[in-house]
């Protein structure tokens, strides 16, 4: 299979890098969020702190209402889509949920699942900032 020529300026150091490395799958990622409009990594930050919490905020509501369904006996919110907005970012939004309307904190099948949504989240943000390097 022939090999793609590339210019220095798309893929810089990438292409000489094993691709069975993990670095170079952090490169990709780093590469992606080049190519993005966001000129400075501040704007970039802004932007993730923005979608956490925006997540947050939707994933608390959502807390707060299966809660109050759950206490009228109406038709609750699916816990999959109580950990899509965790895996979306919510997670702080849950944890602060759970704890303000003591909802989901006994099931602990929820709380693993959950557990496991904010692992998932740092270990990715520790890997993109390069504290495994």
């Amino acid at each position: 299979m022939a090999r793609r020529a590339y210019s220095a300026r798309a893929i810089p150091e990438a292409r000489v890098r094993d691709a069975s490395s993990s670095r170079t799958v952090q490169e990709a990622c780093r590469l992606c969020y080049k190519a993005t409009m966001i000129p400075e990594p501040q704007h970039f930050w802004t932007l993730v702190w923005a979608v956490y919490g925006l997540a947050s905020l939707a994933t608390f509501i959502a807390f707060g209402l299966d809660k109050r369904a759950a206490a009228g006996g109406q038709r609750r919110t699916p816990e999959r889509v109580l950990h899509l907005l965790e895996l979306a970012g919510g997670w702080p939004g849950a944890l602060l949920g759970m704890a303000v309307w003591k909802h989901k904190r006994r099931k602990l099948s929820y709380l693993a699942v959950t557990a496991l949504a904010v692992l998932a989240h740092l270990l990715f943000w520790a890997w993109m900032t390069g504290l495994f390097d």
